[in-house]
């Protein structure tokens, strides 16, 4: 390693959060690099080539990568570069379907807890029984009321559906309403979560950074193209940050042509480069200087929000954030409800 490569290194492991805010008070503890794309594209193989280098190790397959990237990851799941930095592993898209994008938006909403990654499912549900979990000291969050909003008469079977969200909510967080004083409407569920994050506020203690993981060794399909641009925006606008991209197995093919297509979604943070695997665990120069490289993007851009968020109320983006999944859990039932009727 070079001795630019290792001052590199030292000030990754020594990196604090918002160490550039004018602010001090931002609360923010660590940085989490969240990484996002299709399954088999390399992601358990990056997490492995970060902690190799990070660690100045030989490889190992801490992350657990398939053999041939054959995207195994089924669970999120972090892994602690240093004390202030985890890198985390993400189940690999299928088909960039609703569920599917909806899940990531809500995983940078801090609103998913680790483990099992569902595409399908109550995304709703899943949403609220998260936001009294996701904050680390619990006492700081109380969930009064759960409302599930329905812009139709519910049915007998929707109903008895609602009451059981209802019991599973009041199981997870002991705190619920009467059912007399549930109504069934959005403006109830927003203005009840509202009033519960004014009364106690909350610290948001991780900064969370994208990093899409995209393979030369696939063929660049225009349709996932497009659904690539899609959470690329839905990203930007609930971070406030457009994703890195990592392009890996560079020497299957065309990594420049793929690369043109990433700076056509105004991406500006790029880095091709081979990973670390089983079949290739040798460390080289050029691989090290690419994670280093990666890394140093990751810090830039979190310096870069921490300080806009320094200039912040930290007891408001919490509730933003809240806002904004529960408003998209709602859209994707009303279309959903509007597919059924139509068929």
């Amino acid at each position: 390693m070079s001795a630019a490569s290792e001052n590199l290194l030292e000030h990754i492991k020594r990196y604090v959060p918002g160490i550039r805010a004018d602010n001090s008070e931002h609360g923010i503890e660590r940085l989490i690099i969240l990484l996002l794309g299709f399954a088999g594209h390399g992601k358990s193989s990056l997490i492995n080539s970060c902690m190799c280098v990070v660690k100045d190790e030989i490889y190992r397959n801490l992350a657990g990568a398939g053999a041939d990237e054959g995207g195994k990851t089924m669970k999120r799941t972090s892994h602690h570069l240093t004390d202030t930095i985890r890198i985390t592993d993400n189940r690999g898209f299928k088909k960039m379907e609703p569920g599917e994008i909806l899940t990531v938006c809500a995983q940078q909403r801090n609103l998913r807890l680790e483990g099992d990654v569902e595409w399908e499912g109550d995304n709703l549900q899943e949403t609220i029984r998260c936001i009294p979990l996701v904050n680390k000291h619990p006492k700081e969050i109380i969930l009064p009321v759960i409302v599930h909003s329905c812009l139709y008469n519910l049915k007998v079977d929707e109903e008895n559906s609602m009451k059981k969200l209802i019991n599973k909510c009041q199981e997870i967080t002991g705190q619920l309403r009467s059912l007399g004083e549930v109504t069934w409407s959005e403006k109830n569920l927003i203005e009840s979560i509202r009033q519960f994050k004014q009364q106690e506020g909350t610290r948001q203690e991780d900064f969370l950074v994208p990093v899409f993981v995209y393979s030369c060794y696939r063929e660049w399909n225009c349709m996932e193209g497009d659904e690539i641009k899609k959470i690329f925006t839905s990203v930007h606008q609930i971070t406030g940050i457009q994703p890195i991209v990592v392009i890996t197995r560079c020497s299957s093919g065309n990594w420049k042509k793929i690369e043109a297509k990433f700076v056509e979604f105004g991406c500006t943070r790029i880095v091709a480069m081979e990973n670390y695997t089983e079949n290739n665990g040798t460390r080289t120069r050029e691989t090290d200087e690419n994670v280093l490289k990666l890394l140093t993007m990751c810090i830039e851009e979190a310096e870069t929000g921490i300080g806009k968020l320094a200039k912040q109320d930290p007891s408001r983006r919490p509730i933003k954030m809240m806002m904004g999944q529960i408003d998209q859990d709602l859209e994707l039932l009303r279309k959903t409800k509007l597919k059924y009727e139509t068929f």
